[in-house]
C-alpha cells in the first residue's frame, strides 16, 4: 500500500479519489481478501498508522514514459543510498550546464533492494556531462535513456 500510495479512509482503500476494492488489492498481493480487510482494521486501531495511511497519495513514475513526451531520463545508482549528498551533486552538475529537471524520484532503500534515482530532464544529457555525473561522490553507476 505504501509503495503504491494507497490510502485508507475508514474501512475503505483509495488510490487518490478512486476507491479500490479489497478483493483487487488481495488479488494483486496474492492473499485472501480477509487479510486485506484485517490489515485495514489493524491500521484503524492504531492512531499513528491510521493518520499515516490516511495521508498517502499516489506518485506517478515518469521514468519509463518520459521519452514518449520528448523528455530524457537519467538513472543513478548510489553507492550507499543512506549517505546524503549524491542527489545534490548530480543536480548541481545538471543545473551548472543548464539542463532543466522536470521530475525526480528516489527509491526507498527500505523498500527496494538496489534503489535508484530517476531524473527526467527536458534536454538530452551530453556524454561529457554524464561522465561528470559518474564521478560525483556516492555515484556507483549512471546511465541515460
Amino acid at each position: 500500500m505504501v509503495q503504491l500510495g494507497l490510502c485508507t479512509r475508514g474501512e475503505r482503500i483509495y488510490c487518490g479519489d478512486v476507491e479500490v476494492c479489497d478483493t483487487a488489492v488481495a488479488r494483486a498481493v496474492r492473499v485472501d481478501r480477509r487479510v486485506v480487510r484485517n490489515t485495514i482494521k489493524m491500521i484503524n486501531r492504531e492512531p499513528k498508522l491510521s493518520e499515516f495511511f490516511s495521508l498517502l497519495t499516489p506518485t506517478p513514475n515518469w521514468a519509463r514514459a518520459a521519452t514518449k513526451l520528448g523528455w530524457h531520463t537519467l538513472q543513478v545508482v548510489p553507492e550507499d543510498p543512506t549517505i546524503p549528498g549524491t542527489l545534490a551533486g548530480v543536480t548541481h552538475i545538471l543545473a551548472h550546464v543548464g539542463i532543466n529537471i522536470r521530475w525526480i524520484i528516489a527509491e526507498d532503500p527500505e523498500d527496494v533492494e538496489n534503489p535508484k534515482i530517476f531524473i527526467v530532464t527536458d534536454a538530452r544529457i551530453p556524454k561529457h556531462v554524464l561522465n561528470k555525473i559518474k564521478r560525483v561522490s556516492g555515484v556507483k553507476r549512471a546511465r541515460t535513456r
